[in-house]
């Protein structure tokens, strides 16, 4: 029995408005929604419901009383922009941007149902109309730091790279003390050919503060004035995926522009090429690899292991190099800026082709693509994953296993049947059947692709695939450091529109795309 069934509609309604505004969502749901039930059509408590649902993010349960809260709330703004932004957050943008123009049309511009409107005809493709609006946004406020960074954005996505210049340089303006600002704005500089001595130096005094200990600076002139940089690379018990598909293209790449590279390891790596010196140095302490490195006069050091197991962590704090960079996914970022600063040596994307697509088979109608089977699944994801198929019992799973059949030194065939099994085993236990899950390697995503992260144990290499492929990924933001690289790659290809906070609104988003 409801616990407020005694009180009358008016102190129902009052006090869901108080709990409205103190944050208490859950109280103000259940208090509107009895009021709902003794009266359909209160205009009042469709419009306090659906604030408390979109503002708690349970976008899913607002969209359902969205139109009947609209219907009786036909002058809440509030309700008809939300709705739009629940379009948006679906991907549906041509419905978003159709409630957005009419909002407009009826109450006149605002900056964010603009940059909103902005945001639905990128997503369209209509590139050309999203830069107008985001300059309209920004004509309407001009401290819009979004409005800015996306004005920069989608210009240098069209290739004006002059506009996009002098957007970011006003993005980093009302971003003064994020750091990243500047880098943008310097990335984009070069590209057309704006950059100005001041900003380089601004640059190297960002980055310097951060990597270069106070007792030893460096001059930008110490590395900046050679033809031929020696890099160094630190790798230790590396993920040969890894380095197969992401480190070695770009270790090839500046062996191949003539410089100097040196692979520090404890094993060798046969898929580098023959000009990168590779040095076994399993057996040097952090005191005698330091010697080492100084000896062969590195410039730029790159260390892949992060804090991994043979790490060299104590030799890179006595800066060994004019330049130094941890681990790619350790600095915040799928690839730091150190390869930013790279860039005009390489020119090209940094993730290799996984797969030969002439021996892969169409995505089936109806799979959801489960990502990373191979670093093990646990409890959540399964709860999760079973939760997706529970909902869309039409659906099946292909979980992708294939490093499992891979590294052939490491796994059986007979202990990938035993993994594969046990996966079957604890879908089963969560409620799907076991014939609806299957491990074939053997198919290629596409546009049609619904791919779940496997996010308590990411692999980017895998996520890469299915993206570079066109099919949708929906990620969730975890808080370990294994289970936050794809999030960050989703966040530097700007696909965060599938991410979710928390394991209910995961599948939420999975069922919702299917």
């Amino acid at each position: 029995m409801n616990t407020h069934s005694g009180r009358s509609i008016k102190k129902l309604y009052t006090r869901s408005i108080r709990a409205l505004r103190r944050s208490n969502h859950d109280d103000a749901v259940t208090l509107t929604q009895e009021i709902i039930d003794r009266q359909t059509d209160h205009a009042g408590a469709h419009a306090v419901q659906f604030s408390s649902l979109f503002k708690s993010k349970q976008f899913e349960s607002a969209r359902l009383i969205g139109n009947q809260a609209a219907e009786l709330n036909p002058k809440s703004v509030f309700i008809l922009n939300n709705q739009a932004c629940l379009e948006l957050e679906k991907n549906n943008p041509a419905p978003a941007a159709h409630l957005l123009t009419s909002l407009i049309e009826q109450f006149g511009e605002r900056a964010q149902w603009v940059y909103n409107l902005a945001l639905a005809h990128e997503k369209i493709g209509q590139y050309g109309k999203a830069v107008s609006m985001y300059r309209k946004t920004l004509d309407q406020d001009p401290k819009h730091d979004k409005a800015a960074r996306k004005l920069a954005e989608t210009s240098a996505l069209l290739g004006h790279y002059e506009e996009a210049t002098q957007a970011y340089d006003y993005y980093r303006l009302l971003q003064n003390k994020n750091d990243a600002s500047h880098s943008l704005f310097i990335n984009c500089a070069a590209k057309s050919n704006n950059i100005t001595n001041d900003s380089l130096l601004h640059e190297l005094n960002l980055w310097g503060a951060r990597f270069i200990p106070q007792s030893k600076r460096y001059d930008v002139e110490d590395i900046n004035s050679k033809e031929v940089l020696t890099i160094g690379f630190i790798a230790a018990y590396f993920d040969y995926e890894w380095l197969e598909n992401i480190f070695t293209p770009v270790i090839n790449q500046l062996s191949e522009n003539g410089d100097n590279i040196i692979f520090y390891s404890r094993l060798p790596a046969p898929s580098l090429n023959e000009n990168v010196k590779q040095l076994n140095v399993s057996k040097l302490s952090d005191a005698n690899f330091a010697r080492r490195v100084r000896e062969d006069k590195v410039d730029v050091l790159i260390d892949l292991c992060g804090m991994s197991n043979g790490h060299r962590q104590r030799a890179m704090g006595l800066q060994l190099a004019s330049k130094q960079y941890s681990w790619l996914n350790h600095e915040g970022a799928f690839t730091t800026p150190l390869i930013d600063s790279l860039d005009d040596k390489l020119e090209q994307f940094f993730i290799a082709p996984t797969s030969n697509k002439a021996s892969k088979k169409k995505w089936p109608a109806k799979t959801f693509a489960g990502l990373s089977g191979q670093n093990g699944l646990s409890y959540d994801v399964i709860k999760a994953w079973a939760a997706v198929l529970v909902a869309c019992p039409q659906w099946s799973l292909n979980i992708n296993t294939i490093r499992l059949k891979r590294e052939s030194a490491k796994f059986s065939e007979v202990t990938k049947e035993q993994v594969e099994k046990l996966l079957q085993q604890r879908f089963s236990a969560a409620g799907v059947d076991r014939s609806r899950v299957s491990f074939n390697n053997s198919l290629e995503y596409d546009k049609t692709t619904i791919a779940l992260d496997n996010f308590s144990n990411n692999d980017p290499v895998a996520l890469s695939e299915c993206i570079l492929n066109g099919a949708t990924a929906v990620t969730l933001k975890g808080e370990l450091f294994p289970a936050q690289r794809n999030i960050k790659l989703m966040t530097q290809l700007s696909l965060d529109e599938t991410m979710s906070e928390t394991p209910y609104l995961f599948s939420q988003r999975a069922i919702s795309l299917a």
